[in-house]
């Protein structure tokens, strides 16, 4: 598998077809990722096994109006690295869209390697969450939301 550090030994990106992604799990296990990151057009949001993994999670990130992401989505994501970064894991990015790898990554490594980013303050309504599109965010808590169609995917192999 080709792939370049972003943040060496903490965080990369590949080029290779998803679909081979998903067929040979020993092309991450071999690099020792431990997180799969893909950014491309979906419904909501949601961590789970790579391919049935105990030790790898795939983590399907969208944006609210994709392929643009917001100053807030691209900010999120470097706060969500940051933290596997923190936890000791390696994690490997797959974008859907050239034009939004090289958004991510420029936004990575200004966030990485030039430490110029600023904190943000969450926004009242998120526009990639759907509860928050209705009424606004309901905790200042903890939010977890997903399709019907993923709600009853984690219910069935919990």
């Amino acid at each position: 598998m080709i792939y370049e550090w972003l943040v060496k030994d903490k965080i990369a990106f590949t080029k290779t077809d998803k679909n081979l992604l998903f067929s040979d799990k020993s092309i991450i296990e071999q690099n020792e990722f431990t997180m799969l990151v893909t950014v491309e057009k979906d419904d909501c949001r949601l961590i789970w096994k790579y391919n049935d993994s105990n030790k790898i999670r795939h983590y399907m990130y969208t944006v609210s109006k994709y392929p643009n992401a917001n100053e807030w989505e691209l900010y999120e994501f470097n706060e969500f690295l940051n933290y596997e970064i923190d936890h000791g894991r390696k994690v490997l990015l797959w974008f859907e869209l050239d034009s939004m790898l090289e958004v991510f990554t420029a936004s990575i490594k200004q966030s990485f390697l030039d430490g110029k980013v600023e904190k943000l303050e969450r926004p009242y309504k998120l526009e990639h969450c759907k509860a928050c599109k209705e009424k606004g965010c309901l905790t200042d808590i903890f939010c977890h939301t997903s399709s019907i169609e993923h709600g009853k995917l984690i219910l069935s192999s919990a």
